[in-house]
């Protein structure tokens, strides 16, 4: 009896799930000693767990693909979301607060700030030392805002 030995081969390497050797003996009618044999000789189990690794790579260069393009969508989210905020506390120091309020204003100014430089990958804030974010308004008092 005549057997295709490509479609067996196929049937044992590439199956998906994993199939034992006698199994797909049993499926294709032959002996599994000859099919083993067959197997052995030409490396099946060796192409088989490469075929595998090739997979897995393939399935995590798309699981890290579909990750960044989440970060990237949330990093763009978060800083529209800091680029709204700082027009509002820009609009809010318009209205000319009281100190209280300015300081509130100044507390978030730094917190919109630091979340754009995040979203777009640099340091919360520029140059290497943490600083200090003063904000003066006419007729008070410098209002100093660590933003660390």
């Amino acid at each position: 009896m005549k057997h295709d030995w490509t479609i067996i081969k196929r049937d044992y390497v590439e199956a998906a799930p994993r199939r034992t050797l006698d199994a797909v003996a049993q499926q294709h009618g032959i002996s599994p000693r000859l099919l083993r044999r067959r197997a052995a000789a030409e490396g099946w189990t060796t192409q088989r767990r490469e075929l595998a690794s090739q997979v897995d790579a393939q399935r995590n260069t798309a699981h890290v693909a579909a990750v960044a393009q989440d970060a990237g969508t949330f990093d763009r989210s978060a800083f529209e979301t800091a680029a709204r905020g700082l027009e509002h506390v820009a609009a809010a120091l318009g209205d000319k607060p009281g100190p209280g309020e300015l300081a509130t204003l100044a507390r978030a100014l730094a917190t919109f700030h630091a979340t754009g430089r995040a979203a777009l990958g640099l340091p919360d804030t520029p140059g290497d030392d943490p600083g200090t974010l003063t904000i003066r308004w006419l007729g008070h008092d410098p209002t100093d805002v660590p933003y660390d």
